[in-house]
């Protein structure tokens, strides 16, 4: 009776190892291959998620675009995007512009007194209608305009 039960037990510790293995294995490569993705679900099963958006280099005295992606479940209506905690100095040029499809692109400003800064999180907010909105993070540098 010892043996049968050592037998059983064997085979289990050995694919619970497997499977923490595997999982460890899968976990990396989601975080590596996957974007980041926040979502909230509202009244009558209505979805909203929101990519986070990649991190953006601007110049003192430039602009440039970030694309904001966005996937909806059950909402027609355009989303309204806002841009939060903009570090000293960067303003969005078109701050009214809504998304009606799945994305949209914004363009930032850099004053040419912009704070230089490293890894800033600003915050993006998609909203929707009944009160849906939903966050994430926009990583922004700043880097000094060099002399031409």
């Amino acid at each position: 009776m010892k043996r049968s039960l050592t037998s059983r037990l064997v085979p289990a510790t050995l694919s619970f190892s497997l499977i923490l293995a595997a999982g460890s294995f899968l976990g990396v490569t989601a975080l590596t291959g996957c974007d980041k993705k926040a979502g909230v679900e509202g009244q009558q099963g209505k979805k909203l998620t929101l990519t986070q958006p990649k991190a953006i280099v601007l110049t003192q005295g430039a602009m440039t675009e970030v694309k904001i992606t966005i996937t909806r479940d059950g909402v027609q209506e355009p989303i309204a995007i806002s841009f939060d905690k903009l570090p000293a100095g960067v303003s969005i040029v078109d701050a009214d512009k809504k998304i009606v499809g799945n994305e949209g692109l914004y363009v930032l400003k850099a004053d040419e007194g912009a704070a230089l800064v490293t890894e800033h999180h600003a915050q993006v907010t998609a909203k929707g209608p009944d009160g849906l909105a939903v966050s994430q993070s926009l990583v922004i540098n700043i880097k000094e305009k060099t002399a031409s």
